[in-house]
């Protein structure tokens, strides 16, 4: 092989990474006085929610997460090749990205990255995690430090007799960095959910009712062998084919109460997983709260998995 095709090589490889790598958006000095607010990040606070002030700024917060976004034209980008990566008629059928692929596409510059980091530190927080993808970041702090940075005005609420924090406004940012911020993420606690029927927090001792298969509305529920007839895998149980020695990652915001999850499999036939709990770094322990519920629901209806990991 030449020198002469080899830097011919070399030289279309740099070239298509430089059409799809993203340029630095950060061209100015990140001018704290200049800010704007990031919508959608506020929700309406129940009048039974009782504000009890601010959070004491010495109050630490872990797993923060800044999750940037990619420009208009990366995200269209992306969706095309969404769509190519399952159409087989594509070249790019099943040519599945790395994160660092996906971060030299559709990520922030490293250059962008590098200037979010400087100034979360130089705002007072410990920066933990960079997403190999550059699509988010994860950091810690103070409460006086978010406040600092974002201005988003955390509170204390009393909710049904239990203290929970959330943002009184929406968070907002310098506009230098604005148009690459998509949301901030854990400045409130996974329990400041709306209380009532649905979400109230659920015990290990109340009664388990017994499945309604047909409600008295004409809606229809399902259980795990009805799964197996609707996505067609029960000629794979058939077969034995039933996913013995596999793991299964489910995310979770909540710890479960193993006794409710051991009732049903035991209810439909099932064998009992081992579960392991996984706590990302940076990340507060969630304990059980009121998102227990989908948590319990995501393992349960697994046909035959022998190891479950949430």
């Amino acid at each position: 092989m030449s020198r002469r095709f080899l830097l011919a090589v070399v030289l279309i490889f740099c070239t298509a990474a430089a059409a799809h790598a993203q340029a630095d958006l950060i061209t100015e000095p990140i001018d704290d006085a200049d800010r704007v607010p990031i919508a959608g990040h506020t929700r309406e606070i129940p009048r039974s929610y009782a504000d009890e002030g601010p959070l004491a700024a010495s109050l630490r917060m872990d797993g923060l997460t800044l999750y940037l976004r990619p420009s208009a034209a990366q995200q269209a980008a992306l969706y095309r090749l969404l769509l190519d990566l399952h159409d087989p008629r594509s070249p790019n059928y099943h040519r599945w990205l790395t994160p660092e692929e996906y971060a030299s596409r559709f990520g922030v510059s490293p250059g962008d990255a590098v200037r979010i980091v400087d100034w979360l530190r130089a705002e007072g927080f410990t920066v933990g995690q960079v997403a190999r993808g550059r699509s988010w970041m994860v950091f810690h702090g103070t409460v006086g430090a978010v406040e600092r940075a974002f201005h988003a005005g955390l509170h204390r609420y009393r909710v049904a007799g239990q203290p929970h924090y959330t943002y009184a406004s929406n968070p907002s940012v310098p506009r230098a960095i604005e148009g690459l911020v998509g949301a901030v993420g854990g400045l409130d606690d996974l329990l400041f959910r709306p209380v009532g029927r649905e979400s109230a927090p659920a015990s290990a001792t109340a009664p388990v009712p017994a499945p309604k298969y047909t409600a008295d509305d004409g809606t229809h529920y399902v259980g795990p062998d009805d799964l197996a007839t609707i996505y067609d895998y029960a000629p794979l149980l058939q077969q034995g084919i039933d996913g013995t020695g596999q793991k299964i990652v489910v995310v979770g915001e909540s710890v479960i109460q193993e006794d409710d999850l051991n009732l049903f499999r035991q209810y439909y036939n099932l064998p009992t997983p081992p579960v392991q709990y996984i706590l990302p770094p940076n990340f507060n322990d969630p304990g059980v709260n009121n998102a227990m519920g989908e948590a319990i629901l995501d393992l349960g209806q697994s046909r035959r998995w022998h190891a479950t990991q949430p």
